[in-house]
């Protein structure tokens, strides 16, 4: 019989007694530098929660569960572990405080016992406890969170280009790179400004302490958060990371004044080759989609098999209907009040049957529970597609 047991982390005591194991087995399954770890565990861990599952180490009989945590650590493995990390999302117009789902794994030899969905459906009843109206994730495969009805909403077109140091010529005299860090703090404001600018739909709303953060975590490997001036006004900015193999840099972040896509890109293509004195390197952008195609035309294009055109990067899971129910838009057919009832195949307590009164014009929906028979059944995958129909989410893992 397994004994096993799911603790949760929320306190820095708890925290200080499993932070190795915790980082062992993140640096274990992801790759990720240790210096990226540490930072990692220095900033976002220490305002986040953590679920843990534990199964007794070898050779260990099994542990007295009601033990302290320090008995748990002597005894006990990490089998499994997730983690909730909350953010401010702008949603539209409003911002939203919601939980991105990062971390989950099993180590190599314990997977396939059904110890990630254990804890992912934990978690997703600790959220809808605590209000939390959605959840995010940035799945490495799409069908391992389906079952859990989370939806796939934002994508991504990756491409990896091969720079060249002729790009260099290209570059506009006027144009000039400094790092974030070296701004002053009226110029930090108009960076971020601009970087706001830039952004709609659904997205981490890039404040000067996120930028700060971004800048920080691009440091653990080897990169920077460069910003792009012209004269006295900032007309881009690029987030990159740099490490020694087939892609060795990757941009992960870039905000671009209107009309300035192409001059940015050229500009940093050049500052690339120079930083690292390579004739040629390669580059990939996470999110080609927000650059003209006539920003590459100077480039060889390599299409890289493994990265799809398309490639989801984050799902959404809906928590809280009655916060999408008072966004939702009414669909071809339905009255201006509808009752709906929602299925929710995880979280019972949402299976519910709801009147909706849809607003006027830019006005939010009265929602109120129901007992009359409903008039039609929204799952809440579906539920949050309406809701979420043509609208950008951008949503970057780094932070």
């Amino acid at each position: 019989m397994e004994t096993n047991e799911i603790i949760r982390l929320q306190h820095q005591e708890e925290k200080k007694l499993w932070r190795k194991p915790c980082e062992m087995l993140w640096i274990d399954v992801f790759g990720d530098r240790e210096q990226f770890v540490e930072h990692y565990m220095d900033s976002t861990w220490k305002r986040n929660q953590v679920l843990l599952l534990l199964c007794p180490k070898a050779g260990m009989p099994p542990a007295n569960t009601s033990g302290t945590s320090g008995q748990l650590v002597k005894e006990k493995t990490i089998a499994s572990m997730l983690h909730m990390n909350p953010y401010v999302l702008q949603v539209g117009e409003e911002k939203v405080n919601v939980h991105y789902i990062v971390g989950v794994c099993t180590k190599e030899e314990l997977r396939g016992r059904g110890y990630m969905g254990t804890l992912l459906k934990e978690a997703l009843r600790i959220l809808n406890e605590q209000g939390v109206p959605f959840a995010y994730l940035m799945p490495a495969a799409v069908e391992i969170y389906l079952p859990y009805q989370f939806v796939p909403v934002g994508f991504a077109e990756k491409m990896i280009c091969l720079v060249t140091r002729k790009q260099e010529e290209l570059v506009a005299a006027e144009l000039l790179i400094v790092p974030f860090g070296n701004l002053s703090g009226e110029e930090r404001k108009m960076a971020v400004r601009l970087a706001g600018e830039s952004r709609e739909g659904i997205y981490v709303p890039p404040t000067e302490d996120y930028l700060r953060e971004l800048e920080t975590q691009t440091h653990t490997y080897e990169g920077e958060l460069i910003t792009v001036w012209q004269n006295s006004e900032p007309v881009g900015m690029v987030a990159y990371l740099y490490e020694e193999g087939e892609t060795p840099v990757e941009v992960i972040q870039i905000f671009t004044a209107d009309g300035y896509e192409e001059q940015v890109c050229e500009l940093f293509h050049g500052y690339i080759c120079e930083r690292f004195r390579a004739e040629q390197i390669q580059i990939q952008y996470d999110d080609i989609s927000q650059l003209s195609k006539r920003d590459l035309k100077d480039t060889e294009i390599l299409r890289m098999a493994e990265i799809p055109r398309n490639k989801c990067i984050t799902m959404i899971r809906c928590l809280d209907p009655v916060w999408f129910l008072g966004r939702l838009q009414p669909q071809p057919g339905w009255n201006r009040s509808c009752i709906i009832e929602i299925k929710d195949d995880i979280l019972s307590e949402n299976n519910r049957v709801y009147r909706v009164v849809f607003g006027a014009d830019d006005q939010k929906n009265e929602v109120a529970f129901s007992e009359e028979l409903p008039e039609c059944c929204l799952s809440v995958e579906t539920l949050v597609k309406y809701v979420l129909d043509g609208m950008s989410v951008y949503t970057p893992e780094l932070v």
